[in-house]
Order: C-alpha cells, then structure tokens, then sequence
C-alpha cells in the first residue's frame, strides 16, 4: 500500500495592536497652585492639543512627526506637566512631550494621556525696554502691544520771584524744577 503525503500549510495571520493617547494644553492661568495640576484647573486649549496620538505597542511615538505646538511664541510659559512628562527626578523634562511607548490597553480610558499646564507670561515694559522686546499685538503682529513713550512723563515748573505783581522786580532768579514720573507695565 502507497503511502500518500500530504502537505499542510497554516497561515498565521499576525495582527500588531495598536494604541493610543491624547495631548492636552491646559491654560491654568489665574490658579493659585504652583504643581499638582489637573485638568480641572483649568481651561483645555483645545485647538492646539493632538487628539490621536497612535502607533504599535512596544513602540515609542516620534515627537517630531506630531507638529507639537510652541506655546512660548504665543506667549505662555510651561509650569507642570503629567507624570509622563516627567524625569525620574520629578521635574518637567519638555522632551518627552509627544513622545512615550505605546503599550496594551493604552487610550482605553485615557490615563496616559500627556497634559501640558500652561500659565501666561508675564512681560515687564519700561521705558527702557528694547522696540525688539516689546510683545507684538497678537490682532496686528505688525504693531506692539504698547507705545514705551507713554511709560515716561516729563513735567516742568518754573518759579518765578518778583516783587508784588507778575511784572514787577526780579527778587532771585527763576528756579525750574523738572519731575520725570518712570511707569512700569506688566502685560499677561
């Protein structure tokens, strides 16, 4: 009796799970916290944040693929982050914004969502201050945001002495004083 060989060939269809996570601005602006932020505390900046951040798990997303945005150019400073955009030592490290590996279950309830908590930056304008350092007026990127040279006033006064009328003997010289009043603006 022959003895017939068949072949048999299984297909193993391999497919790689994806996941997810979310980047939020939160403008926390006005709040009287310095850390521990949470969404909460602020206002979300919904038109700057990435809503789909996704790749495979045990990979790692590309922060330079993800058009992050640079909140400093709109004037807003960094004050706390998520955990997961943090160093081993607890600070901020702005690095691993937008970047952190994807693991299972990531996006299902979004607790490794990044959160970036922003607060307004605070310009001090003297009469001093450089044109260059002058904020621009986000409506007119052309025009700043303040004219310096009403930050500084010059008054003058002088004293004259004569005797009994306006146009009587000259008793002393005429002495003039000048005040100059310095101004300080702060723009948030």
């Amino acid at each position: 009796m022959p003895i017939i060989l068949r072949r048999f060939f299984f297909y193993l269809v391999y497919n790689r799970e994806t996941a997810l996570y979310k980047l939020h601005y939160i403008d926390v602006n006005g709040s009287t916290k310095s850390n521990g932020f949470t969404a909460n505390d602020g206002t979300e900046l919904t038109n700057h944040g990435i809503s789909n951040v996704s790749g495979y798990v045990e990979e790692s997303s590309d922060p330079t693929k993800l058009n992050l945005w640079n909140f400093t150019d709109d004037g807003y400073v960094l004050v706390d982050a998520s955990g997961n955009v943090k160093g081993a030592d607890g600070n901020v490290d702005i690095s691993k914004l937008g970047k952190q590996e994807f693991i299972e279950g990531m996006g299902d309830n979004n607790d490794h969502d990044q959160y970036v908590y922003l607060k307004h930056a605070v310009e001090e304008i003297t009469p001093e201050t450089s044109d260059s350092d002058i904020p621009k007026d986000p409506s007119n990127p052309t025009n700043s945001s303040v004219d310096k040279n009403t930050l500084s006033k010059t008054f003058t006064h002088t004293i004259y002495y004569k005797a009994n009328t306006t146009d009587g003997a000259t008793l002393k010289d005429a002495t003039t004083q000048i005040v100059v009043i310095d101004t300080q603006l702060q723009i948030v």
